[in-house]
């Protein structure tokens, strides 16, 4: 003891009132906090768990609210009690890696959380504690530097304690906020598995009511781990780099720097951009301006601006010091980072190059869409983890020499898999290596999903009884792929007519599969549309639990909605609906292969043919050109007439549909090729007229144009009419003239079914 009953808190009463300004409620207990850690570090060398608690008191024992912040970091000698309150008097000095910085965390905190305080602590040697008291009678003497000391028996070793009343924010104010952003900012010290070279930190509050019980009890946890993507394609798993040496010859202390970065699973605005860390306490989450070096530029090491695009990249950033804490980039808050400190300007091109591909990629969704991303988790068997859980060592080095690849040629290969095998209906994801599938997977239920409203549980195991699984050849395109479809769909239309439906067999073994699927397909739906047409309607009984609950939503989709099926009269099935049951019948050899044949010279085709008297098309655009010719309209049937000046329209051709998550431009194409034939840079938006029963595949398109035309697209080609031609063919199929273009559509359906039903010569 130095002899002296007193304290002395020199310098001025009117620096107490003006530090106190700048906090919040939230924030003065923050830096309490920081100000125990600290102590536990310089007492115990953080080798002895520590706990902290946080304590309201509702009335308190004199009738007051009181909040008491407690914790068993080692104590404080007797001595140096008044550094606690003493403004700009600090111990940091004797502690490497202190989390104070300024010397007045602890005053002001105090001061905005209320008028009175009493300060006491035991240091863990110590026979008795000490304390003082201050008031706002003490603050307003500005003549009284100092303070009575106490000694206090009732106070246990190694314990520091703060008790605040006449309180300044009630404590139902930023109860909730306080927990979450404890959780946050201390999330590294909260972690047992994060602070190796420490012992567990813990963080509790609890709340008394007016008897003193306590009435609620709260352990703060660190928040939940960063929902990372481990994904092993192009690269662009979860990397962490460590031990960066910012140096300069102007810094008083050497800095390192530590960056997590990588792609979370799902896109989020919450919990994208970056989280800066300055001696391992959260400063800062969700930083995306020039404080973590976004907007700074666009070259080789530096980062655009952060969008809406971005909302996948989460970056970490870590600055730590052995020396004074003051020369990294945080404020004297704590609360914001300067980007223009000399340890932020030497951080920011490390930065830059190693977060610069992360951020590509995340902007990618055209070339890098979530589906790919998404199925790898921590607990894949594919996940690539060790470069989060082993990471870099960067000690020393002058560059950056693990990145990932930016060309995403992986991610390439798989969607432009996915794009074949959907268009057929197949899973297919060889030749793909094992560790892509989950990537395949998840983009071709998506794809099925957004392009062919197939919708695929995804837990759901592959095959099922309408995707079945095959070896789709690896050199087949998209062409190909909706031909082939279109040729199996007609050979399952035909043989589900036959009564009873037969089997064809002898196809290649990859289309096999896919005509069986189909041919299902079909019976249903041909059972469907006979029972929907007698009169009264009836509802077929027989079908396995898939097949029946399949026939029973087209059954309901061709009746009025309010129709009962289940008060249908009911008829059994007459065999069996296993396909392979069913009779069969070999396929032409002419039809047995895995690619379809071309027709011949001058044979027919119901493909759009060019003749004189055929529409003219555009070579670049693939799109018909206007001229006088227009379709015509059989007022009978409704349907388009073939004729010399009519174009043949393929009734199996299938029409894209726009990808939710790669641009239209990209579904079905390598860069700088065309789906069907149509460009598709500037393409209106499709109708699509096609279902995989077989039903002809036509797109109309209301387009708006100076001539007020309509964009008919048949078998990938484009027909344009005239307001009076868009008219001519409305009325034809009995519809009213401001029918819609669904409308249109449905009414087509309809017509070519019953003429497809009608017996021909």
């Amino acid at each position: 003891m130095n002899g002296s009953d007193t304290y002395d808190l020199k310098p001025s009463k009117e620096a107490y009132q003006a530090v106190k300004s700048d906090v919040t409620p939230v924030s003065a207990f923050k830096e309490l906090v920081d100000n125990a850690l600290d102590n536990w570090r310089r007492v115990l060398d953080g080798l002895d768990p520590v706990t902290i608690e946080i304590e309201y008191h509702d009335g308190g024992p004199d009738g007051e609210d009181e909040v008491v912040i407690r914790d068993d970091s080692g104590g404080v000698e007797e001595d140096d009690l008044q550094i606690l309150f003493a403004l700009g008097q600090s111990k940091k000095e004797d502690i490497a890696g202190s989390i104070g910085a300024y010397g007045i965390g602890a005053k002001k905190a105090i001061l905005n959380l209320g008028n009175k305080a009493t300060i006491r602590s035991r240091h863990m040697y110590a026979d008795t504690g000490f304390g003082f008291t201050i008031d706002e009678e003490w603050l307003q003497d500005d003549e009284d530097w100092t303070v009575e000391k106490e000694e206090y028996e009732d106070i246990e070793a190694g314990v520091t304690e703060i008790r605040i009343s006449d309180l300044n924010t009630p404590w139902n104010k930023y109860r909730e906020n306080l927990v979450e952003d404890l959780s946050k900012t201390y999330q590294y010290f909260l972690d047992p598995d994060r602070m190796e070279d420490f012992e567990p930190v813990s963080i509790i509050i609890r709340e008394y009511d007016t008897d003193g019980e306590a009435t609620d009890t709260i352990e703060v946890e660190p928040p939940e781990p960063v929902d990372w993507s481990f994904t092993p394609m192009d690269g662009l798993f979860v990397r962490r780099y460590e031990g960066i040496d910012l140096q300069s010859k102007e810094f008083e202390a050497e800095v390192t720097l530590n960056v997590t970065v990588g792609l979370m699973r799902e896109a989020s605005a919450e919990d994208s951009g970056a989280d800066i860390f300055c001696q391992n306490r959260l400063v800062l989450s969700g930083v995306t301006d020039e404080r973590a070096g976004f907007g700074m530029g666009s070259n080789s090491s530096k980062l655009g601006k952060f969008s809406g695009q971005h909302r996948r990249l989460r970056v970490i950033i870590e600055f730590e010091t052995e020396g004074d804490a003051r020369i990294l980039p945080w404020d004297a808050q704590k609360s914001d980072i300067d980007p223009y400190t000399r340890v932020s300007r030497a951080a920011r091109d490390w930065i830059g190059r190693i977060v610069r591909p992360y951020y590509l990629a995340a902007g990618a969704y055209d070339h890098v869409p979530t589906t790919l991303t998404r199925p790898y988790d921590r607990d894949c068997e594919h996940s690539v983890t060790k470069h989060l859980d082993d990471p870099y060592d960067y000690e020393g080095r002058k560059r950056v020499m693990h990145k990932p690849d930016t060309d995403f040629s992986d991610a390439k290969e798989i969607t432009e898999r996915v794009d074949v095998t959907t268009a057929l209906r197949i899973y297919s994801p060889d030749p793909l290596p094992d560790e892509f599938e989950p990537a395949y997977r998840e983009e071709f239920l998506r794809t099925l999903r957004d392009e062919y409203d197939i919708d695929v549980d995804r837990e759901e195991s592959i095959p099922t009884p309408f995707i079945p699984a095959a070896e789709v050849p690896d050199d087949l395109d998209m062409d190909e792929s909706h031909r082939t479809r279109m040729n199996l769909t007609q050979h399952a239309r035909e043989d589900a007519a036959v009564d009873p439906p037969q089997r064809k067999v002898g196809f290649p073994d990859w289309q096999q599969p896919l005509y069986d699927t189909l041919l299902r397909e079909q019976i249903l739906s041909q059972q469907a549309d006979e029972d929907a047409d007698k009169e009264p309607a009836q509802r077929t009984v027989g079908f396995p639990d898939w097949g029946q609950a399949r026939y029973e939503e087209l059954l309901q989709e061709k009746l009025d909605s309010d129709v009962d099926l289940e008060e249908l009269e009911t008829v059994e099935l007459g065999y069996d609906f296993d396909v392979e049951e069913l009779k069969t019948s070999e396929v032409d050899e002419d039809e047995e292969s895995d690619e379809p044949e071309e027709p011949a010279e001058g044979e027919e085709t119901d493909e759009l043919e060019e003749s004189d008297d055929s529409p003219d098309i555009d070579g670049e655009t693939g799109e018909l050109e206007e001229s006088d010719d227009t379709p015509n309209i059989d007022e009978e049937t409704d349907e388009l007439e073939e004729s010399d000046d009519t174009p043949d329209i393929d009734e199996e051709s299938d029409v894209e549909s726009i990808d939710s998550e790669r641009p239209a431009s990209d579904v079905g194409k390598s860069s700088g090729e065309s789906v069907d034939g149509v460009d598709t840079d500037d393409e209106p938006t499709q109708i699509e007229l096609s279902s995989d029963t077989g039903t002809s595949s036509t797109a109309i398109t209301p387009h708006d144009t100076d001539d007020s035309e309509t964009t008919i697209e048949t078998s990938g080609q484009v027909l344009e009419l005239t307001d009076e031609q868009w008219n001519t063919l409305v009325e034809a199929l009995g519809l009213d003239e401001d029918a819609t273009t669904e409308e249109v559509r449905e009414r087509l359906f309809e017509t070519m079914d019953t003429l497809r039903k009608l017996p021909t010569s």
